[in-house]
C-alpha cells in the first residue's frame, strides 16, 4: 500500500479537526501527516483540545524543528481569511513556500458538479455542493453543508462558514467571510475583505471592506 505523505502547515486549530477528517475520508490509513505549527505551545489556546485523527499517524513540529522537502505535499491549515493568510505568510517568509506543492483537500461527501473550476488549493467539507461551472480560487474554505450554486466565482482565501446557501452567478471577493447560515442570492457582487454576519439574507451588492447583518442584510460598518 502507497503512504501519501502530507504536510499541514499551521498550529492546531478548528479548521485542524475539518481537514484531517477529510483526509481520512478520501485516503484512510493510507496517509501519514506532518503537522507544523507556526505557534509556541503556550501561545495556542487550542492546544489542550482534541483535533487528531486517531487512525492517521500525525507528527507534530515546530517551525523551528522543520525543514522543507520538495516532494512533500502541502495543505494550508486555518478557516478564516486572516488565520489563513498569517499562516501562509509566516511560512513563505521563512521557506519561500509560494510555489510549493499544495494540494486541495475535499471531503469524500462533498458534491462538485460538472465543469466547476478550483484554480488552487481549497478545502471543501462535508456535504457541501459546488454546483456547475463555478469558480474557487486559491485558499478558500467552504465549510460542511454548504451550497455554492452555479456560474459563481470565489475568490482567494475567502472563507464560507457551515450551513450557508450562496445562489448562482454571484461574485465574491478576496478575503471575504459569509457567517453560518448566511444566504446570497442570484447574482450579487461581495467587494474584499467583506464580512457577512450569521444568518444574513443579502439580496443586494455588498460593498468591499463592509460588514453586513441581518434579514434583509444591512450596512453596519466599514471593517
Amino acid at each position: 500500500m502507497n503512504i501519501k505523505k502530507i504536510t499541514i502547515l499551521g498550529h492546531c486549530n478548528i479548521s485542524l479537526g475539518i481537514i484531517l477528517d477529510s483526509l481520512y475520508s478520501v485516503y484512510q490509513s493510507a496517509i501519514e501527516i506532518s503537522i507544523i505549527s507556526n505557534l509556541e505551545k503556550n501561545q495556542n489556546r487550542y492546544i489542550d483540545v482534541p483535533f487528531l485523527h486517531q487512525s492517521i499517524k500525525t507528527v507534530e513540529l515546530h517551525a523551528d524543528e522543520w525543514q522543507p522537502n520538495n516532494d512533500e505535499h502541502y495543505v494550508l491549515s486555518g478557516m478564516s481569511p486572516a488565520i489563513k493568510k498569517t499562516i501562509f505568510e509566516y511560512f513563505d517568509s521563512r521557506y519561500a513556500i509560494k510555489h510549493a506543492n499544495f494540494i486541495s483537500v475535499i471531503h469524500a461527501s462533498a458534491v462538485i458538479t460538472n465543469g466547476v473550476e478550483i484554480s488552487g488549493f481549497v478545502n471543501i467539507s462535508p456535504l457541501s455542493v459546488v454546483a456547475q461551472y463555478a469558480k474557487i480560487g486559491n485558499f478558500v474554505s467552504i465549510n460542511r453543508n454548504s451550497s455554492v450554486g452555479h456560474h459563481t466565482q470565489i475568490d482567494e482565501f475567502t472563507s464560507i462558514n457551515p450551513g450557508c446557501n450562496i445562489g448562482g452567478g454571484c461574485k465574491i471577493g478576496k478575503n471575504v467571510v459569509i457567517g453560518i447560515g448566511a444566504t446570497v442570492f442570484d447574482e450579487i457582487t461581495i467587494g474584499d475583505n467583506a464580512i457577512i454576519g450569521g444568518g444574513a439574507v443579502v439580496t443586494k451588492d455588498v460593498k468591499a471592506n463592509t460588514l453586513v447583518f441581518g434579514s434583509p442584510a444591512k450596512f453596519i460598518r466599514t471593517v
